[in-house]
């Protein structure tokens, strides 16, 4: 063969051509091509193997030509990738940022990975991208990385986001054919052009007829490409994520890759829940791995392993927000390994990979971090569009109809459409015709209907059903249910192997089915858990009854339990094991009946017998009667002559002494009740609602005349019994006519209805008034028409009724105080130096209760009185200003205590319940041991709820020792490893009757789910009568309910007062002990100041924060090793070493338990009075500024006892150091604890104050948030124009910026996502449910407090955000401030460092030689023109403790009743190596808000600020817990 340059191929064989030579040349030409490319593709794969076996294995020009290719190859494959990185990477993600919504926000290199791993698993020599591909090599690469892109970055966005970002990706390529969006095309490698998704879908799928509906996915674009991108992901072992809302078919889609995984891949699926644990998790796992060496594990039969996780965001969260079995997945997916968890040893995992399925968060499931999200590759399944719909439907449909006959096997298309339309609309054995559409309405309304709980959108639906049956299939419902009904379908109902499902006609047959299958159900055998068959009920009827009986009991408590768990939040578990019981109890008592019917019986048969022996023998006697019948008639009839009128005469003196006696005691006792309800009634009822007017003048114009005519009734009209019954239930009497009569007999019956005392009406009377009112006679005006008077006392119970309301308000708010979101419409305070905000908002609040009609008007006019009564020492006791002396009873007193004078609440609240209920109420019992174990028996543990500083176990041993069981009681301190040894003591204790204390059982709360079925194992193994299981616990929400359900729990508290402590102190130390010390000149004094400190110390933590920021647990020992120290020093040296004492004592002894360097300078100061000179040689040392308190002079140590005896009872606040208004501060603090407290023993309520719904309310708090709180700041375009001025400063406002958009944007989308909620459009989630109470109960939601920590209401939070946001919008508008708002930043610690940056870079100066210099700034805001040259001026902070002299600029004793005082602006100015602190300087500690201690999370505590301590010490200060405050508790 020649070729065109004449060059010579001979053929080794002769050939013989096929065809025209010139065309079987062109094939063979095209067969070399083909071979020489596919060789060449073999020399470039197997080019990545060893070099020295791949240059001998093939020729050497298929070497030299495939390495060219190679090495050409990978530059131009760098090359070309660099540019499409740097032309689309970042422009596709900037795009997706301000443009699209992600479902689940996915991290940016996560998606840059995710490009680079698609192009991976396609952009092979076999896909046809290879340098061999020639001019198609470049293209073939751009387009699979923008593939990737496309499945990367672009699909994790939603529906729109898909338009958005097509249009994106088209501006800057071309390529993509101009038909649908670049999401519906692929990479074909054969075309080496974009190819449409519609292409894999097969045309002739049928569903099988034997896959369960659950099973069946008909296949469609977006189930194609998702499964497509998935096995890509797969195949190159990439962790990959499906999202998609409800519905759209992610587990299908995931399942259909399972099952076509290679050989070389095994599988399994995991089911996700609420309940799902980290724990449960790694035991499913593991449960699929074999070991293959010491700490590495592995797929069995040496496969890898794909675990696909459905629902992988339904685990709860913990408390610290993050969900575990995640971050357990986390762990392995970034290390390999997680750890065994009994032998803490690391578990190596290899050859597993991860799939994950998910709805977005909302409605029970839960956001996760990017952390876990960027341990895979996502991409979200959309909403199947319209034709998809019609797809996915019409080909099951046609499936199935296929067996039918010809008029149904046409209807699947239009029935498809319908039904289609319907979905659209809502967005939310057959034979014929209109049996298939009388099950297509039963099916649609099953599926939509049943989801609908208001009646007119039902209505709504049968209507458009009605509509596309005759557009569609020329029909209409009436047709096809003749009644208009639509009958319920089942498939029970026939008795054969395959039942239809067909429509049940005949409810009356359907109801005696199901009746037969439920008595059937509870009396076979075995299936109601051993009731037995032969148990003789009688009859059938019986049968019945007694089945229905049960049912009916169990099922009844069943609801009252649900009802006790939404209501009084109380769990009663009603179980299966419940009704059984039930079932044999009643045999039980079906046997003894029987048998004591049975005795009954037999009793009686004698009594018979008896009876006709005594019948023969009256035969006999009655002849001898008869004969003296005659002469005892005469005598009888004188005799009854006689009788008759002494039983006359005695009749009538009896009925006057029953009348005189009744009428006695009638008077005496409604004497009594006048005189109460004299004290309690309201006057002035017309100004309390309009309806108590009303029904008060109705009342006034009836006269005892109308009463007396309704009671001449004998038989009272039915609407005037109606009327006269329902009163009689408002009064708490029978509601019958007897009654009624009596009662309006009384002659002050219509004074009781005027000043009835409305406080009575509580919600179970209220219910039984709803009964009367409810009904359509009792209404004013019918009634009139047949009584007058009976239309006034019925217009009085309908005012009584709306009148509960009115109580119920005063409650609520008395428990919650008044919120003011707005305060644009609010009045003007009236008395700003006395009326703090707080209380302003709860009075303005308290004018919307009917009582409190014009107590804002009240205070305007009256505002002298009414401070008076709040300067009262005992408000609660004082008179009332004007008119509310007479018009309040004692719980609204309460009401206007809880506004003004919280820290009087708990006082007020003690009076209100001893008057009520009696002072047992409020005077706690002594805790008698011996009583407590006289009513206990063996089964029955019993528990100790410990309180801070008290120690049950000597008690515990005493009775043990009276009882005569010293030798048997053995008490063991729960802790790790403590399990099995009080296991054992609990099985021998049984056995021998042994006492057994298992002490602080909160500090092993993993194993008390044990203790609790050891407990209730007890019954059953019989313990000996003198077994005791006694147990102590802190208050703790991990105890188990059930045995404290089934214990008998007490608690003490510990002595107090300075006086008690001291005495149990003193009661400690023998005789012996106090010679011990040989230095008696000196021990006895310093002993005395050691009890005093520790005493001192112990009663100081009840002024909280003001006392102590860490309430510490100082106990006996403490004081027992400092006593032995003080000993040993004092007898070891000559001089007292007071430092050493001092240090031992405040620093290493109780300052061993301090974690608070403030709390530490406490203890200091204390022991620096305590412990000098001056405390052995002055005479009656004083100890505090109250005279009473002095170190007496030596003596004896009885003397000692005797003067503390002397001690007042009660300490007043000098005695700690403290102001008196100390004790202000904790009261309110317990009053608010208090108040909470009864909050949440609240029974939940369907309404709230004023009648209206919780739901109601909280659906207002949302839409008032939605209206107030802005939206996020644009925080880009912010940051961009600021980028000329990188200072530190801006670096923070872009900070707290970004921080604030996050609390914004969280408090608008979850009040939209509540409302949607309460509007039951969306799962009210337990996130929401927590956002729901918060709101009902005027608190801040707990996610909105990670932001900064405040423990302020709502409305004063909300208020306080609103300001926050507008300081930040100034400096963005305005520029730098002049004067700082240091309280509104959500880090001020950040804030403050940055100033410090500054000040370092402007100086160049390093900045850990910087400190702050504090000067006072006399000036008003206003006033400041200009920010300082170095620093910052700062307002806005409180001092609390102290007050603040303006004029001298230094600290001061505060005004009575004045908790907090502002502070003016104070310069912070950094310097450099600042000086120590001058004398006469207090370091005041600065806290973010008063929650001293602060979080974990976030401390409180900020910086130390020099304050001029005035004319006293600064250790005065530190006495008094001053402090200053970026923010208040209102």
């Amino acid at each position: 063969m020649f070729s065109p340059d004449t060059e010579y191929i001979p053929f080794i064989t002769s050939c013989v051509t096929d065809g025209r030579p010139e065309e079987w040349l062109n094939k063979v030409e095209a067969s070399m091509y083909a071979t020489t490319k596919k060789s060449l593709y073999k020399t470039l794969e197997d080019a990545k193997g060893k070099k020295e076996k791949w240059v001998k294995d093939y020729p050497g020009q298929m070497i030299i030509s495939a390495g060219q290719m190679k090495n050409q190859s990978e530059t131009v494959l760098l090359d070309t990738l660099k540019k499409c990185f740097e032309k689309f990477c970042d422009a596709a993600l900037e795009f997706r940022r301000k443009e699209c919504v992600e479902l689940v926000a996915t991290p940016y290199l996560s998606c840059v990975f995710g490009i680079m791993n698609m192009f991976d698993a396609l952009a092979t020599p076999e896909q046809g991208c290879s340098a061999a591909e020639g001019e198609n090599f470049i293209p073939m690469i751009e387009m699979y990385f923008l593939f990737g892109l496309i499945w990367s970055i672009g699909a994790t966005v939603d529906e729109a986001g898909r338009k958005k970002f097509d249009m994106f990706l088209r501006e800057m390529d071309g390529r993509f054919p101009s038909n649908e969006t670049v999401f519906e095309y692929w990479v074909c490698p054969k075309r080496k052009t974009w190819a449409p998704w519609e292409e894999k879908l097969n045309a002739n799928f049928k569903v099988s007829p034997d896959t369960p509906f659950f099973k069946i996915m008909v296949p469609t674009v977006d189930t194609v490409r998702t499964k497509f991108v998935l096995q890509q992901r797969i195949k190159i072992f990439q962790h990959c994520m499906v999202t998609g809302g409800v519905g759209v078919g992610k587990t299908l889609v995931a399942m259909e890759v399972l099952s076509q995984l290679p050989e070389s891949k095994s599988f399994m699926v995991i089911n996700m829940s609420a309940q799902s644990s980290s724990n449960s998790l790694q035991e499913t796992i593991e449960g699929k791995l074999e070991k293959r060496t010491k700490g590495v594990f592995a797929p069995t039969g040496g496969k890898k392993l794909v675990t696909y996780i459905d629902d992988f965001n339904m685990p709860k969260k913990s408390v610290f927000g993050f969900i575990p079995p995640l971050e357990l997945l986390k762990l392995w997916a970034d290390n390999g390994f997680w750890y065994d968890r009994a032998k803490q040893e690391v578990k190596n995992i290899k050859d597993m990979q991860l799939m994950v399925s998910m709805a977005p968060p909302g409605g029970g499931r839960n956001p996760f971090s990017q952390r876990v999200q960027a341990c895979f590759r996502s991409v979200n399944m959309t909403t199947p569009n319209s034709a998809q719909l019609r797809r996915i439907f019409s080909t099951m449909l046609n499936g199935k109809l296929s067996e039918f006959d010809d008029e149904i096997k046409p209807l699947g298309d239009p029935l498809t459409q319908a039904t289609a339309e319907v979905y659209q609309a809502t967005r939310q054995f057959y034979d014929s015709k209109e049996s298939m559409l009388q099950l297509w309405c039963h099916e649609t309304f099953r599926i939509y209907g049943d989801r609908m709980w208001d009646h007119n959108d039902k209505d709504w639906l049968k209507n458009l059903l009605d509509e596309k049956l005759s557009s569609v299939f020329s029909s209409g419902w009436k047709t096809l249910f003749e009644d208009g009904e639509m009958p319920p379908y089942a498939t029970f109902m026939r008795n054969v192997e395959h039942p239809p499902y067909e429509p049940i006609l005949d409810q009356s047959l359907l109801k005696d089915f199901l009746m037969e299958k439920l008595e059937d159900y509870a009396l076979e055998p075995g299936k109601a858990g051993g009731v037995r068959q032969e148990e003789k009920l009688g009859s059938d009827e019986v049968k019945t009854n007694v089945c229905k009986t049960f049912m009916g009991a169990h099922q009844s408590v069943a609801e009252k339990s649900e009802l006790m768990k939404s209501r009084l939040k109380r769990i009663n578990y009603v179980t299966a094991t419940n009704y059984l019981e039930f079932v044999n109890g009643y045999r039980s008592l079906l046997s003894e009946k029987r048998s004591e019917i049975g005795d009954k019986a037999e009793k009686l048969r004698g009594g018979l017998e008896k009876l006709d022996e005594t019948g023969v023998q009256v035969q006999e006697m009655q002849v001898v009667c008869q004969e003296k019948k005659v002469v005892v008639a005469k005598a009888k009839r004188d005799c009854e002559e006689l009788l008759v009128e002494i039983v006359q005469d005695k009749r009538v003196a009896d009925e006057q002494e029953k009348q005189v006696s009744t009428e006695a005691a009638r008077i005496e006792k409604e004497a009594e009740e006048t005189n109460a309800i004299a004290k309690e009634c309201q006057e002035g009822l017309d100004r309390a609602l309009p309806a108590l007017q009303e029904a008060e003048d109705a009342l006034n114009v009836l006269t005892k005349k109308d009463i007396s005519e309704l009671k001449a009734y004998a038989k009272p009209p039915a609407l005037v019994e109606l009327v006269l019954c329902g009163v009689m239930t408002v009064l708490k009497r029978p509601p019958t006519w007897d009654e009624c009569k009596k009662q309006m007999g009384d002659a002050s019956f219509l004074e009781k209805l005027t000043k009835f005392d409305k406080d009575l009406l509580q919600d179970g009377l209220l219910k039984k008034i709803n009964k009367y009112t409810a009904q359509a006679e009792f209404k004013p005006d019918i009634i009139g028409k047949v009584s007058f008077a009976a239309k006034g006392l019925c217009m009085w119970v309908c005012a009584m009724e709306t009148a509960n309301q009115v109580n119920g308000e005063e409650w609520q708010f008395f428990l919650r105080g008044g919120q003011v979101l707005d305060k644009s419409t609010q009045p003007q305070n009236p008395g700003t130096n006395w009326i703090s905000e707080l209380s302003w908002d709860n009075i303005t609040e308290l004018e919307n209760l009917p009582h409190f009609k014009g107590i804002v008007g009240s205070f305007e006019q009256g505002v002298a009185a009414w401070e008076e009564w709040y300067r009262a020492n005992e408000p609660e006791s004082a008179e009332l200003p004007g008119e509310w002396e007479s018009k309040c009873n004692e719980l609204q007193r309460m009401v206007f205590v809880r506004c003004l004078r919280p820290d009087r609440v708990m006082f007020a609240s003690t009076t209100y319940v001893a008057n009520s209920l009696g002072r047992k109420f409020v005077e706690p019992p002594v805790l008698d041991l011996g009583e407590t174990y006289s009513d206990s028996i063996p089964t029955t543990p019993l528990i100790f709820v410990l309180s801070p500083g008290v120690d049950p176990t000597s008690s515990l041993l005493q009775l043990a020792t009276a009882k005569g069981l010293a030798e048997k009681f053995n008490t063991i301190a729960l802790g790790q490893g403590q399990a099995p040894v009080a296991t054992k003591l609990i099985d021998d204790g049984i056995k021998d009757g042994n006492w057994v204390f298992l002490a602080n059982c909160h500090l092993m709360t993993s194993w008390l789910p044990t203790l609790d079925k050891a407990i209730e194992s007890f019954a059953a193994r019989n313990p000996h009568e003198t077994f005791r299981l006694w147990l102590s616990s802190n208050p703790t929400p991990f105890f188990p309910l059930a045995i404290l359900q089934r214990a008998i729990k007490m608690t003490t508290e510990p002595p107090k007062g300075l006086r008690a402590n001291m005495a149990r102190l003193y009661n400690t130390i023998t005789e012996e002990s106090f010679l011990e010390c040989k230095t008696q000149s000196k021990y006895p004094k310093l002993l005395f100041a050691l009890v005093f400190f520790h005493s001192v110390l112990l009663e100081r933590k009840k002024f909280r924060t003001l006392g102590i920021n860490i309430p510490y647990d100082f106990n006996d020992t403490d004081f027992a090793v400092s006593n032995d120290l003080l000993k040993s020093y004092l007898d070891e040296y000559e001089e007292t070493p007071w430092d050493a004492l001092k240090y031992l004592i405040s620093e290493a002894n109780y300052g061993g338990r301090v974690t608070d360097e403030l709390d530490r300078r406490v203890l200091n100061s204390y022991l620096n009075q305590y412990y000098c000179e001056d405390a052995l040689s002055v005479p009656n040392y004083g100890l505090s500024s109250l005279a009473v308190y002095y170190i007496p002079d030596n003596g004896p140590l009885q003397s000692y006892k005797d003067y503390v005896q002397t001690l007042p009872i009660s300490d007043r606040p000098e005695t700690f150091g403290q102001h008196p208004n100390a004790d202000i501060s904790y009261m309110i603090e317990d009053s608010k604890i208090m108040l909470d407290s009864i909050l949440l023993l609240q029974p939940a309520k369907d309404t709230a104050a004023g009648g209206m719904k919780t739901e109601d309310i909280v659906n207002a708090l949302c839409a008032d948030l939605l209206a107030q709180v802005p939206f996020v700041y644009p925080l880009e375009d912010i940051m961009n124009a600021k980028a000329d001025d990188p200072s530190a400063l801006h670096v923070v406002l872009f900070q707290e910026l970004e921080r604030y958009n996050i609390l914004l944007n969280r408090i608008r989308s979850q009040c939209a996502e509540l409302q949607k909620g309460i509007k039951g459009l969306v799962v009210m989630s337990s996130d929401l449910d927590q956002i729901f109470d918060a709101l009902a109960n005027a608190r801040i939601p707990p996610s909105w407090n990670k932001a900064y920590p405040s423990i302020k209401p709502l409305g004063a939070w909300t208020r306080d955000l609103l300001q926050r946001t507008v300081d930040l919008q100034q400096w963005v508008e305005v520029g730098y401030p002049k004067v700082y708002w240091l309280s509104g930043f959500t880090y001020p610690t950040g804030f403050l460092t940055a100033v410090l940056q500054t000040t370092a870079r402007k100086n160049s100066i390093p900045i850990d030689t910087l400190a702050w210099e504090f000067s006072i700034i006399n000036l008003d805001e206003k006033e400041i023109t200009q920010p300082p040259k170095e620093g910052v001026y700062i307002k806005g902070m409180f001092l609390e403790g102290a007050g603040w002299d303006f004029e001298n600029g230094c600290l001061m004793e505060p005004e009575p009743m004045e908790l907090i005082v502002p502070m003016p602006i104070i310069h912070f100015k950094p310097v450099e190596n600042k000086k120590k602190s001058q004398k006469g300087i207090y370091l005041c500690p600065l806290y973010l808000y008063p929650v001293r201690t602060g979080s974990r999370e976030r401390p409180s505590f900020m910086i130390s600020i020099d304050l001029k301590s005035g004319n006293v010490d600064p250790d005065h200060w530190v006495k008094r817990g001053t402090a200053l405050l970026l923010a208040l508790a209102v």
